[in-house]
């Protein structure tokens, strides 16, 4: 598990790893390539994460061949096809204290020059990860559950209602909020970063990435996480994100105020609400809701119509069932035989089709109107 100094200077970008043995290996049924040596795991100015380790050539290893393979690996791709997973490189490392640190997904770029005994290897990282055993005395006998410790840079208006004292000061620095039945903590640490920490079920390993997005309406804007631990019941794991401080933040109107400690109760019960309704992260309803938030400072004309198709989505998606106008299909064709027998003109005909193929489905406005009648919206 990280050190508090560790974490510290991975929020300043100056995070890095000395590595005494790194394992880069990609294999798929036509290629097998592995690099193998020292190296290190850095953090740039920007916030990302990058590898860069020395591999040896074989005495009977052609520096030339292992570039072609690599170059054929990689990209020698028909146009327009998605290169597949085993296209990528996963990367293993020891570092100096014995720790394992892992990452997949890596496009691998090897340089050398002739004549050469070995390369240097580098790639871009964007998730770093390291698992730790616990110790005997640190397993726990209760129920089993995920502890979830998630860091993210930056400030947030969450709704402050817990003063914290720390080094003879007092501030309203914590927000306490019950969510799924058990406490959920975060707390801002000097508007540079804050720390949030809830317990899940071992058997619901998303939990977090629901409870973040629920987060994320109700804040109006993306929580971009920079470090993530998960302590279960035998295991730790830590997981660090490249996260380039070059990213725009955008802003979008919360559904209500969350700036001021009397606002947690409306936000903890729709945090609770989102999280119970919603089984899995990566809904239509929250992909709507993410590229509104994306779109929000394009033209005014875009933005409305981003807007309306995603009003337009969610409504079928969910509340098809209170438009009860809808024209079944089946009378729908039986009409339009009808119709075909007057010889209408084509422009009318088709009119009326349109008219008729459209009615079959749910009308976004008569389903707002139900949902103002039963006042579930205003």
């Amino acid at each position: 598990m990280l050190t508090f100094s560790e974490i510290d200077t991975i929020l300043e970008n100056k995070f890095s790893i000395d590595l005494a043995c790194i394992k880069v290996s990609s294999k798929s049924d036509q290629h097998d390539i592995c690099y193998e040596g020292p190296g290190s795991v850095s953090m740039g100015e920007d916030g990302t994460f990058s590898m860069k380790m020395y591999h040896a050539f074989e005495e009977t290893q052609n520096p030339l061949d292992l570039w072609s393979e690599n170059a054929k690996h990689m990209f020698q791709r028909t146009p327009g096809q998605i290169i597949p997973e085993h296209a990528f490189y996963s990367f293993e490392g020891i570092d100096m204290s014995g720790k394992e640190w892992v990452a997949e997904h890596l496009a691998v770029n090897p340089r050398f020059s002739l004549p050469s005994v070995g390369a240097v290897i580098t790639a871009q990282i964007k998730t770093l990860s390291c698992t730790t055993k616990k110790q005997q005395r640190e397993l726990s006998s209760s129920d089993e559950l995920l502890g979830i410790r998630l860091i993210t840079k930056g400030k947030y208006d969450f709704p402050w209602n817990t003063f914290v004292k720390e080094n003879n000061t007092t501030s309203l620095s914590e927000c306490k909020i019950t969510v799924a039945c058990s406490e959920c903590n975060v707390r801002n640490f000097n508007d540079k970063y804050i720390q949030l920490t809830k317990y899940f079920p071992l058997n619901q390993p998303l939990g977090y990435k629901v409870l973040i997005e629920a987060f994320n309406i109700a804040l109006g804007e993306i929580l971009t996480p920079t470090i993530i631990i998960e302590s279960g019941k035998d295991k730790t794991t830590t997981r660090l994100f490249s996260v380039s401080v070059a990213a725009n933040v955008k802003k979008i109107l919360p559904p209500f105020k969350t700036n001021s400690p009397h606002s947690s109760h409306h936000f903890s019960e729709f945090v609770n609400a989102y999280c119970n309704n919603t089984p899995e992260p990566l809904t239509d309803l929250y992909n709507s809701w993410e590229r509104c938030l994306k779109e929000n400072q394009s033209l005014i004309e875009n933005s409305c119509l981003i807007l309306t198709v995603a009003i337009e989505g969610i409504l079928k998606k969910y509340f098809s069932d209170l438009d009860t106008s809808q024209i079944s299909k089946d009378k729908a064709e039986e009409t339009l035989e009808k119709i075909k027998a007057l010889n209408l003109e084509e422009n009318i005909f088709n009119r009326i089709k349109g008219m008729l193929t459209s009615s079959q489905h749910a009308n976004p406005k008569k389903i707002l109107t139900k949902l103002i009648e039963d006042a579930v919206i205003r």
